[in-house]
């Protein structure tokens, strides 16, 4: 094959491999709300969102939450001023 083919093997592998996902640092509110920055990877569950930082940082108003990778209400939180809670805002 030689050394023009391997390189040419080599630059195709490089070029379809998946680049690692980009996980989430902040939430933007919204029924539901959207991770920033977009396209990122939601936390796993609600336990883990201690570094994402909310948008707007002032209670979330009521119905507003986001989605974590866990379906259903059980994945659903929302900032509370001070913290983040599970749920929807009330």
């Amino acid at each position: 094959m030689g050394i023009a083919g391997n390189m040419s093997n080599i630059l195709q592998s490089a070029g379809s491999a998946t680049p690692p996902p980009v996980v989430a640092t902040g939430a933007t509110a919204g029924a539901p709300g959207t991770w920033t920055p977009s396209g990122s990877t939601p936390p796993a569950d609600t336990s883990n969102l201690g570094s994402i930082t909310a948008s707007p940082t002032t209670p979330w108003t009521a119905g507003q939450y986001v989605q974590t990778g866990t379906a259903g209400a059980a994945g659903q939180a929302s900032w509370n001023g001070s913290a983040w809670a599970q749920g929807p805002a009330v």
